[in-house]
């Protein structure tokens, strides 16, 4: 069976995952992209749901959590212009937290990439090894704004910071769901921790 309404309620819920708020109701977030979508499953992601376009013909996926649609809702459901024909949901991973062991800095509101990493670089040369960081540094969501003050150029520019410390991000959707937000957030994690 192919999904074909742009108004069935999975659609619709699917779709609400490329707002912050459908994110934070849901506890999901899309990931688009048969390479993307693999790297989820190894990496130890919990997929909710698997979209395939009905031309797609390429890697197999769990066939119990595989919805077949159309062309025109795969658009609806993908932020990229011409999507792959795979678009994953993907559960956002709850994570414990851990009392510092050491120093500890807990920064918030920092809108700026190079700002923060001139505040890291500074701590870390201060003797902290823990930063923690809170709320909404940096805007992931703003698709306006440029590449250069969005969170992926906040995590490149962490992972060019000499040092050893450890970052931790604090936030209630840490996702954007870009393929190159997924990216820059495991290389950098890979990195830290």
């Amino acid at each position: 069976m192919i999904l074909t309404s742009k108004n069935n309620p999975l659609v619709k819920e699917t779709a609400s995952l490329k707002e912050k708020k459908g994110r934070k109701e849901l506890g999901l977030f899309l990931v688009e992209g048969v390479k993307m979508s693999k790297e989820c499953q190894i990496s130890g992601f919990e997929i909710d749901r698997i979209f395939l376009s009905e031309n797609y013909t390429g890697e197999t996926f769990d066939e119990q959590k595989t919805v077949r649609v159309s062309q025109d809702v795969l658009k609806v459901l993908s932020d990229e212009k011409t999507p792959q024909g795979v678009v994953c949901r993907v559960k956002i991973p709850e994570k414990t937290l851990k009392k510092p062991t050491g120093k500890c800095l807990i920064l918030d509101g920092v809108s700026d990439p190079a700002n923060m990493g001139a505040i890291i670089r500074t701590a870390n040369a201060a003797g902290y090894k823990e930063i923690t960081l809170l709320g909404q540094n940096v805007n992931s969501y703003n698709k306006e704004l440029s590449e250069d003050k969005r969170f992926p150029a906040l995590l490149k520019a962490i992972s060019e910071i000499e040092g050893d410390f450890i970052i931790r991000f604090m936030i209630s959707v840490l996702f954007t769901g870009t393929n190159q937000f997924i990216l820059d957030f495991c290389f950098t994690f890979i990195l830290f921790i």
